[in-house]
């Protein structure tokens, strides 16, 4: 390259807009109720497993 050619530019990500992005509390509430439903669903699994072995 010349001294007089500007380098090219790197390619630019977009950034995301904050209306885009889904809020951090969000997230956590969405990630804590899918914990808590599968740990429901694995004791009520449970609880069934138990009730099959008593006749």
């Amino acid at each position: 390259m010349s001294a007089h050619q500007p380098r090219p530019e790197p390619p630019h990500r977009p950034t995301p807009r904050r209306r885009d992005r889904i809020p951090q509390g969000l997230w956590i509430r969405v990630l804590l109720h899918g914990i808590a439903g599968h740990l429901v669903a694995a004791f009520l699994i449970f609880l069934f497993s138990l009730g099959a072995d008593n006749p």
